[in-house]
């Protein structure tokens, strides 16, 4: 199923326009005459801040070459093409280094005169003219005006001067494209005669028809086929300090029997077509760059992923629309206000769009290891359905809204990663658990509560977490904030299930802003805890104050803690700017605390509670238009009358 959406993606964004080829970055362009002729070349390149970005062009798909000699067909890098050694590292060039450009560029010159001598390209006149130029000195004359920046890896193409079928490769002659495609198979497989056929498994006669190449159903479109040998490395998946230029989703290992199966070894346990593999290998390289070029026209496809930690992306799409999933990266992923009140809004950019529960959107978790690409969850929605469940996540999540009720934006990456310990974003991402970000999105995705786990951390971090100086106060009560809010999310996502379960929670209903009609004591003993929190910063200059050295313990075992902290507020209250405010304060929130002692314990779910009403009193003690209220509550009724 997964593969099978892969291949609808490239079929639909035409990723593939031909087979066996591949969109890659071409810098340098040499035109050459039919006679061999050399007629100029073009630097395709443009530079953006310190790289350079070459232009892409439909060119035959690159082989899986490492540091071996494998020369690429007609489109190639300078050391095969022309056999120019690579810049020396030393002062000069070695006899090794010369002798091995010298090999390269035979292996070259040696793919062009096998294309020669094919009936597809026999008559083709731009591969002639390829050979007769390589085999010139007019070579040299292109060496001359090369720029001096031009880098050893650098890819090199060709185009024949006044083509009639206008400008164009010459590795895009219709001839050399149905050349390519037959040849393509054999240089892959480089001569690996292995059978793919065994013993036959115990009970099972398993023989082959007819002596040749064994033809297998592929496991993605059911078509016969003569199955790829190597599943095509994934490029872009995270870390790509492991992975390098790619990792397959699959590989086998042939010293050992656990992949033999029904008299089957190595790659026919699974078997899949070229052209599957191709489609599925092309689309999910697209999903994995945010900046993928249309192999078409060259414009920017929309982005479609998003790396949540430092080993694993999010990549996701929707069938036949890109109003929806646009909307749904840019709300979950970057929080971008505009786009938060678009999902809101009834009309979205202007029009509703005509989204139905046929259209579904897809989402796919990747790690990456060395070897190996790892897909670590699968989900699929009707995209109506998980856009009404993003739309719920972030109200779960608001801490805050507008005039016009629309939750503030809480990014989901920057959330997660103030669950984690680190001095800065990057460390945070390090320690930040892959299995965690798995599960928080598929949570939110398919509209499920959001993992124990991630509630857990939240209460862990928000104890434990404190500003390490005070150019840090800012960058903690982001921290913070983020926290309450997947705290607050969890709570939520929990009592609808409760009542789904049961008709009935525990947990009460949660506000976004202070609430100071709720019915929960716990909420109230975090209210307090700030009140007494903020007393104390006006009356002394501590810097370890209550919050540093007692909130862990006052959310777990307030009848340890808070006998204590009262009887010192006494003290605080006497040098606050504001005595009378704060007794005031004080008595509605010991209104709402039952009257017995305080509980000697509170289970995690309180604790959750204890925490948003710290953070709501917090926020509130420092909100005009709430302390206006309040004054104008605490005035005595005389001079309420009076005003």
């Amino acid at each position: 199923m997964i593969l099978t959406a892969l291949m609808d993606v490239a079929k639909s964004e035409k990723l593939v326009p031909v087979e066996s080829y591949e969109p890659i970055p071409v810098r340098f362009l040499v035109t050459i005459g039919t006679g061999g002729e050399y007629r100029g070349v073009n630097d395709t390149s443009v530079r953006t801040g310190n790289f350079l970005r070459s232009a892409i062009f439909m060119c035959p798909k690159r082989s899986l070459r490492t540091s071996g000699d494998l020369a690429e067909f007609l489109v190639d890098k300078a050391e095969y093409v022309f056999g120019w050694p690579e810049r020396p590292k030393q002062t000069k060039d070695t006899a090794k280094t010369l002798a091995r450009a010298k090999k390269r560029h035979e292996l070259y010159l040696d793919q062009v005169h096998k294309a020669l001598e094919s009936s597809e390209c026999q008559d083709d006149r731009g591969i002639l003219a390829l050979k007769r130029f390589l085999t010139s000195p007019e070579v040299e004359k292109l060496r001359l005006e090369v720029p001096e920046d031009w880098a050893d890896g650098d890819m090199w193409a060709f185009m024949l001067d006044c083509d009639p079928e206008g400008p164009r490769l010459i590795c895009d002659s219709p001839a050399v494209v149905e050349y390519w495609i037959r040849v393509r198979p054999a240089r892959d497989d480089k001569g690996e005669g292995t059978e793919l056929l065994e013993k036959p498994a115990r009970n099972r006669k398993v023989q082959l028809k007819e002596p040749g190449p064994a033809k297998f159903h592929c496991v993605i479109t059911n078509e016969l086929c003569e199955p790829i040998r190597l599943h095509p490395p994934i490029g872009g998946v995270p870390p790509t300090r492991d992975t390098g230029r790619g990792a397959p989703l699959t590989s086998i290992d042939k010293a050992s029997e656990a992949f033999e199966s029904y008299g089957l070894k190595e790659f026919a346990c699974a078997p899949v077509s070229r052209r599957a593999a191709d489609l599925y290998q092309t689309a999910l390289q697209r999903l994995l760059d945010p900046s993928y070029l249309n192999p078409v026209d060259g414009s920017p496809l929309p982005r479609r992923c998003c790396q949540l930690s430092e080993d694993t992306t999010i990549v996701f799409w929707a069938e036949n629309t890109n109003l929806g999933v646009d909307l749904f990266a840019e709300a979950a992923f970057d929080a971008d206000p505009e786009a938060v009140r678009a999902l809101f809004d009834a009309p979205w950019y202007g029009a509703k769009p005509a989204l139905s529960d046929a259209q579904h959107l897809y989402a796919l978790t990747v790690s990456g290891a060395k070897g190996r690409t790892t897909i670590r969850a699968w989900a699929e929605r009707p995209i109506n359905e998980a856009i009404a469940n993003l739309k719920q996540f972030f109200t779960d999540m608001s801490l805050d809204s507008d005039s016009q009720g629309v939750p503030g934006a809480v990014p989901l990456k920057r959330a997660l990663l103030a669950l984690v310990h680190g001095k800065d974003d990057k460390k945070r991402a390090e320690n930040l658990p892959k299995e965690l970000v798995t599960v928080a999105f598929e949570s939110i995705f398919m509209g499920r509560t959001l993992p124990y786990s991630l509630f857990g951390r939240a209460i862990q971090r928000t104890k434990l977490d404190r500003p390490s100086n005070d150019r840090d106060e800012f960058n903690y009560r982001e921290r913070r904030r983020y926290r309450t809010a997947l705290i607050k999310a969890y709570l939520m996502s929990k009592r609808r299930q409760e009542i789904r379960d049961f008709a009935w929670s525990s947990i009460p209903e949660i506000k976004p802003m202070l609430d100071e009609n709720c019915t929960e004591s716990s909420y109230h003993l975090g209210r307090l805890f700030a009140v007494l929190e903020q007393m104390q910063k006006e009356a002394t200059k501590a810097k370890a104050g209550i919050r540093e050295r007692f909130y862990g313990a006052a959310s777990a075992t307030p009848a340890a803690v808070f006998s204590g902290l009262i009887r010192k507020s006494q003290h605080h209250l006497s040098k606050s700017k504001r005595p009378g405010f704060y007794k005031k304060l004080l008595n509605e929130i010991y209104f709402k605390i039952p009257a017995q002692a305080f509980p000697p314990t509170l289970e995690l779910s309180k604790q959750g509670l204890f925490a948003l009403g710290y953070y709501h009193e917090s926020t509130a003690l420092f909100d005009p238009n709430i302390n206006s209220e309040r004054n104008l509550r605490f005035l005595p009724k005389s001079k309420k009358k009076e005003n």
